[in-house]
């Protein structure tokens, strides 16, 4: 599925993939930069182990650039 980023940076996550993956209003994510790619994580999968090891150091390694 393709979907634009508005003027304020703001994408809409389709319908179909929150319905998938459980994601309700007010559902906690972290955005993951690995290269170019971004992944959206669920909190609670990252809290008990459910995102893989790359995209877990992929995490952390944005937290060390930020500061």
């Amino acid at each position: 599925m393709r979907v634009r980023v508005n003027s304020r940076g703001v994408v809409t996550i389709p319908a179909a993939i929150r319905k998938a993956c459980g994601l309700q209003p007010g559902t906690e994510v972290d955005f993951i930069l690995k290269g170019d790619t971004v992944h959206l994580v669920k909190r609670d999968e990252i809290a008990t182990g459910r995102v893989s090891k790359t995209a877990a150091s992929a995490k952390s390694e944005n937290k060390t650039r930020r500061k």
